[in-house]
């Protein structure tokens, strides 16, 4: 049950569902709905000379770090390894509404927990605070957009203004070109 949750939360990233799946949520254990916070973060170890085996113990590490550092806080969270990134953490509303300030100090508590860590380098990019189960692909696609713009262009600031502002999540377009193909006009 915990790999078919996982995929959920892959599909719901990357924004792979459709009507019908959204009910289906609760089944899988994904207590979201319409009305929640989503926020999402991305956690990439940087690349280092280590072979694959010490880098998976420290994606490993750096993920049960990042789990403990998360329990009891006011919001709920969840935890997703994927191919592209090492560590996705889904933010979502708890016993508190999500909130820039309370993200900020999370993400704070996080940083200062990887630098702590002796020979890690750790990179941890966020999206923006959106509404909706709809929300979490728009929050991991800002969230990735962060990323390659921190890779392409780190020393221009007011070109990170304009670029954060485009949004164009290209995982939708696939998925509307392959609708499409198929004929399936609902989904289109």
């Amino acid at each position: 049950s915990k790999y078919t949750q996982s995929d959920m939360l892959v599909r719901l990233l990357k924004g792979y569902f459709y009507t019908n799946d959204r009910k289906d949520l609760s089944y899988y254990g994904i207590d979201y709905s319409e009305e929640d916070s989503f926020i999402v973060l991305i956690i990439n170890l940087e690349e280092d000379n280590t072979n694959m085996e010490e880098r998976l113990r420290k994606i490993m590490m750096i993920g049960l770090l990042s789990e403990e550092k998360l329990k009891g806080k006011m919001f709920n969270y969840k935890i997703i390894d994927i191919l592209e990134e090492d560590i996705v953490v889904i933010l979502s509303d708890g016993k508190k509404k999500l909130d820039k300030d309370g993200v900020d100090k999370i993400i704070d508590e996080l940083r200062d927990t990887f630098e702590s860590i002796e020979d890690v380098e750790i990179q941890l990019w966020c999206g923006e605070i959106e509404q909706g189960i709809l929300g979490i692909s728009k929050s991991y696609q800002s969230a990735k957009e962060a990323r390659n713009m921190g890779k392409l262009v780190q020393d221009i600031a007011q070109n990170a203004d304009a670029v954060e502002k485009f949004y164009y999540p290209t995982d939708w377009e696939v998925q509307l070109i392959n609708n499409l193909k198929l004929g399936k006009k609902e989904a289109v």
